[in-house]
């Protein structure tokens, strides 16, 4: 070992010597002292930078940076260069992007959009004079469908007023929806799929039912048996607000109890079997189907994916 105190200035910074001196074997390699590596927090196979200045070798940990600005903090690697995400000027861009994004959507894809739910809700509207049981059906699959797609079945029911056992049978198809995946899709995503689905939403599962539409099946299949149970049966009645809301936090179950203060037995034994145990019953039967013919693979209900 051979020890000197004398310092040097290059690359702008102190270069100290530590007096350590190895000697390269065959190859040309050296081994760093442990007390360099754990003090530069250098581990085993971390890339290491090599400098030259002047008549000296310089080695320096390796840390990716900004192709363009030499930022080291939030990289992503973009077509083989790391970028940084946040530049300086992002306070500045990205309220201007959002807020000329959202003036664009309104105006060229908000027209669609609004004229897309006055015939949906016309379409409701129209079905809620039909028979209870063509009724019950068909407000309750179109309703529940909305509801998980990303649009508002709550906002919808609400706009045209729905209530009385039309209102009802709107719930029987929300509950039908977010019930169901909740319970079909156990096996994948457990307990947690249970609360965030079966109490929030099933709007979870519109990027797998994107991937394969045959996921959406069974729900809708028993959200057309519980409508009509609904309207026929049970004549569940409900509020606007609560029509199209489904198990989410409870307001489907809560707004037929509002709506029928006087409903009885009949009513609370409705509310069990349309809310709760026949979408969960029918969906799963009619899933554990679907998978057995293939329609519906392992991992295609993942709300984790």
């Amino acid at each position: 070992f051979k020890k000197c105190c004398k310092e040097k200035y290059t690359m702008g910074q102190v270069i100290k010597n530590t007096g350590i001196v190895r000697r390269l074997d065959e190859l040309g390699r050296i081994t760093l002292p442990i007390e360099l590596r754990r003090n530069l927090d250098i581990g085993e196979k971390d890339p290491v930078e090599i400098y030259v200045s002047e008549d000296m070798i310089i080695l320096k940990k390796f840390a990716p940076a900004d192709t363009f600005t030499g930022s080291t903090d939030n990289l992503v690697e973009y077509h083989g260069k790391m970028v940084s995400k946040e530049t300086k000027v992002d306070i500045l861009v990205t309220p201007s992007v959002v807020i000329i994004s959202g003036v664009l959507l309104a105006m060229f894809v908000g027209p669609g959009i609004n004229a897309f739910m006055e015939a949906f809700g016309r379409f409701i509207e129209n079905a809620t004079e039909m028979r209870p049981f063509i009724m019950g059906i068909i407000v309750s699959v179109s309703v529940g469908m909305a509801l998980t797609l990303p649009i508002s079945s709550a906002a919808l029911c609400i706009a045209i007023g729905l209530s009385g056992i039309a209102a009802g049978a709107a719930t029987a198809g929300c509950c039908a929806q977010m019930v169901g995946f909740a319970v079909m899709s156990f096996r994948e995503n457990r307990w947690s799929g249970i609360i965030s689905q079966g109490l929030g939403t099933s709007m979870l599962q519109m990027p797998n039912i994107i991937k394969n539409p045959l996921t959406w099946l069974p729900p809708t299949l028993a959200s057309a048996i519980t409508g009509p149970i609904s309207t026929c049966v049970f004549q569940l009645e409900n509020v606007p607000i609560g029509a199209g809301m489904g198990t989410c936090g409870l307001v489907g179950p809560f707004g037929i109890i509002t709506a029928m203060p006087e409903g009885g037995a009949m009513m609370w034994i409705g509310i069990a079997l349309v809310c709760f145990v026949l979408p969960a019953l029918l969906t799963w039967l009619l899933g554990e189907m679907f998978r057995k013919l293939n329609w519906i693979k392992e991992g295609d209900l993942s709300i984790n994916n």
